[in-house]
């Protein structure tokens, strides 16, 4: 079921959250953008859709409930807004570091790089190919 009828152009913005992701989503809107948002937690997915939509018009902000580190969540959610809103035309990867307590801030940042890096290939491979 497409949602997107007058057939806006669309972002993804993979690890939305209420920071850059949220802003990075605002501005896109204001540009005339249907915006997928993509992250695990959903009161937070809602009410940034909520919001935007509030702010933008209704139909405008969407959320798919998805974890990064299993890419069936990914292929999944890609699937998902395809079918509801079309191809994606923008892809906007934030997904966030997180901080191990005791692990040196040195093997955080290595750790965190590492799986950031791994991940966005993965999530982009899998929007390429889903």
């Amino acid at each position: 079921m497409l949602c997107n009828a007058p057939m806006k152009p669309v972002i993804a913005v993979v690890g939305a959250g209420p920071g850059i992701g949220e802003a990075v989503a605002r501005r896109f809107a204001a540009e005339g953008f249907v915006v997928a948002l993509l992250a695990r937690t959903q009161d937070k997915l809602h009410a940034m859709a909520n919001g935007i939509d509030a702010d933008f018009g209704k139909g405008t902000a969407y959320y798919y409930i998805t974890n990064l580190r299993i890419e069936g969540d990914v292929i999944s959610s890609f699937g998902k807004i395809r079918e509801d809103l079309g191809e994606v035309q923008v892809l906007v990867y934030n997904a966030g570091a997180r901080r191990v307590r005791g692990r040196s801030v040195l093997d955080n940042l290595r750790s965190n790089y590492t799986d950031r890096r791994v991940r966005h290939t993965k999530v982009t491979n899998d929007l390429v190919y889903s």
